[in-house]
């Protein structure tokens, strides 16, 4: 038996409540009924909540978005309640002040009998049978890079693709580089949604509703897709910030593909990320432009040290930069050389499956190399914000 708490004046949805709640086949009861909505509710109203030992709460917050407040606290006091929150329509942003103040789901009114039944059935679902990927606190890898054309999105798919491999966990490769699909090209897929239609339904967000909203590759892992350029719109900062924390919760491991424009979402998702690889071709002008990328996240709060790992990507020998004049310029040596090796490349987006480090192509060795340095010998290494300590460690003269 579900046991629920009903915090309601809305007349609509205390109906809607009721009449879910009466049907024998719902499987649950009131056992609490407050006729009154969170922004008039009194904190000791909280206590009463706790105290009916109800697993799921549905509350009003009124006309306002002030009874986030008791939302708030009754995930504070009780951390394994699921909570439905109904209210006005909110912005973006608000909307996400409430998921991370502790709704499980949030209904902007005027509510349908269909809308509040899905949702009923969804948290009825999670109460019963808890989330396997609960205590999941996944490790995001973002590649980067300050100049089109350096193979940031090869790096990234084939990254994705080894880890999946070598680790057996769940892996996303998240694409936040809106523009003309070249990450699902290279996998050979055809996207029906992109991240921000995950960031549009934040409010109703669950483990089943996510996993309707990605593709999967023959690989294994899992990949979300950023939207075509005339669909674009540039979500903000928090939006930015809410998925990663989703993604992080529902995954192991998340590669983003962060592209080479250095728009202001992706410099939070680059200061949330554990492992920040900046790639680079061999020209000292390219070294010169990431210069120039460092000492805007350092302007933007991401310190004034050096990346974490640089990756040396197209290298053929004999040419190019060398790994001191890499250090003179940007304060931290390569990381990683990958040599450049383009039928191999061209031919694996071809067919729509990358590399990884399978094959005895130079280019497959490289992200192999790679995979060794971020993943180590036991598949994990590392740790949150460890790209930071990496700057501060890296930084001429320390």
């Amino acid at each position: 038996m579900l046991d629920c708490a009903l915090i309601s004046r809305d007349d609509t949805f205390r109906r809607q409540v009721t009449e879910w709640v009466g049907h024998a086949e719902s499987n649950a009861r009131l056992v609490l009924d407050i006729a009154a909505a969170a922004d008039r509710l009194p904190r000791e109203a909280v206590s009463q909540i706790l105290e009916s030992q109800a697993r799921l709460v549905l509350i009003d917050l009124g006309d306002t978005t002030t009874g986030l407040r008791v939302v708030k606290a009754l995930r504070e006091e009780g951390p394994d309640l699921a909570i439905l929150a109904t209210g006005p329509s909110l912005p973006a942003d608000t909307l996400l002040e409430m998921m991370r103040a502790g709704a499980s789901e949030y209904l902007p009114r005027p509510l349908s009998d269909e809308e509040v039944d899905e949702a009923f059935q969804r948290l009825r679902k999670r109460v019963a049978t808890p989330s396997q990927d609960a205590d999941v606190q996944g490790r995001v890898f973002t590649v980067f890079s300050s100049k089109g054309g350096s193979g940031v999105t090869t790096l990234a798919t084939n990254l994705a693709t080894l880890v999946a491999n070598r680790t057996h966990e769940r892996t996303l490769l998240l694409d936040l580089n809106p523009g003309f699909g070249t990450a699902e090209i290279s996998l050979g897929l055809t996207p029906r949604y992109s991240y921000l239609d995950v960031i549009k339904n934040f409010h109703r967000m669950d483990a089943e509703l996510l996993d309707s909203y990605l593709e999967e590759h023959e690989s294994g892992m899992a990949f979300l897709g950023a939207p075509p350029v005339e669909e674009s719109e540039a979500p903000t900062a928090a939006a930015v910030q809410g998925l990663l924390r989703l993604c992080r919760r529902h995954f192991h491991n998340v590669v983003v593909d962060g592209g080479s424009r250095l728009h202001d979402a992706l410099v939070y998702a680059l200061r949330d990320s554990d492992e920040l690889l900046l790639v680079a071709t061999p020209e000292i002008a390219t070294l010169r432009n990431l210069k120039r990328a460092q000492n805007h996240l350092a302007v933007r709060g991401l310190g004034g040290a050096p990346p974490a790992k640089v990756v040396l990507n197209q290298v053929r020998d004999g040419t190019g930069v060398t790994d001191r004049e890499v250090r003179e310029v940007l304060g931290a040596p390569v990381f990683v050389s990958i040599e450049r090796d383009d039928s191999t490349v061209q031919q694996s987006m071809n067919v729509g499956s990358p590399l990884g480090e399978s094959g005895r192509s130079r280019f497959a060795r490289g992200i192999a190399r790679m995979g060794d340095g971020l993943l180590g010998t036991n598949g994990r290494r590392g740790g949150r914000l460890s790209f930071l300590k990496s700057f501060r460690s890296s930084s001429p003269g320390k």
